[in-house]
C-alpha cells in the first residue's frame, strides 16, 4: 500500500482494493462497536479547507476520532 495518496495516476488497481478492504474493516468494526486497535492512536492529523465547510470538517474529524487519530484544524481561509 502506497505511504502517500496524492492523485490516482500513480496508484494501481491492487492499492486501491487494499485501501477499500481496510475502509470495510473498520467500518464493520466501528458498526459493531468493536475495539479498534489502530496503529494511529499517537497520529495528529491537520485538517485543511481551504474553502469554510463546516459539515465537511466535521465529517472528517469525526471519522479520525472514530479511529483514534488526533485533529487539528487551522484556519485556511485566510
Amino acid at each position: 500500500m502506497p505511504s502517500s495518496l496524492l492523485d490516482f495516476e500513480t496508484i494501481s488497481k491492487h492499492s486501491i482494493l487494499e485501501i477499500l478492504d481496510r475502509a470495510a474493516y473498520f467500518k464493520h468494526k466501528i458498526d459493531a462497536n468493536e475495539n479498534l486497535n489502530t496503529p494511529f492512536k499517537s497520529y495528529i492529523m491537520a485538517n485543511l479547507f481551504y474553502e469554510p465547510s463546516t459539515r465537511t470538517q466535521y465529517s472528517f474529524d469525526i471519522a479520525a476520532h472514530k479511529l483514534g487519530i488526533k485533529t487539528i484544524n487551522p484556519n485556511m481561509s485566510q
